[in-house]
């Protein structure tokens, strides 16, 4: 059990209080909170919901509860966002499929990133030839040092 479920062990943390907040949605203020607590003047709860207060028990001992409606609204809106996205999008599968067969996924994926290379085409024409060979998914292999300067290095 979570510490501050149960109306038994509430009395003794509030003590002496006039006011209570509750943040927690899952914690319960029941008859037994309010007899333990007698200074309680209200308890203000986080959100929209009483459900786990006995309104009718601090009704009777001049306790006011009170809400804050609302208050998640914009958290609410943007986490009914992104659930549509990824259903809509199917994030969960496609990433349980890639983890899967991430190795597959690599070798199909992979190719030559050109942000840091430099290609050297002497006119219109061979650059166009170039260009369609790129749009055409061409591979280009990495430079290769030049035969003197590979048996130097040994």
């Amino acid at each position: 059990m979570r510490r501050g479920n149960s109306g038994s062990d509430k009395g003794p943390r509030i003590g002496d209080a006039q006011a209570a907040l509750n943040i927690r949605a899952h914690a319960r203020f029941s008859e037994g909170v309010f007899v333990a607590c007698p200074k309680l003047k209200i308890v203000s709860v986080w959100g929209t919901g009483t459900d786990n207060i006995d309104l009718n028990a601090a009704g009777m001992r001049g306790v006011t509860v009170c809400n804050t409606p609302g208050i998640n609204a914009f958290a609410v809106a943007e986490h009914a966002l992104t659930l549509m996205l990824t259903v809509g999008r199917r994030i969960v599968t496609l990433d349980a499929e890639m983890r899967a067969e991430y190795d597959k996924f690599k070798a199909q994926s992979s190719g030559t990133e050109y942000r840091a290379r430099h290609i050297l085409v002497e006119n219109e024409d061979d650059a166009k030839k170039l260009i369609t060979q790129i749009k055409g998914g061409a591979k280009f292999d990495e430079p290769k040092a030049p035969a003197a300067a590979a048996s130097a290095a040994k």
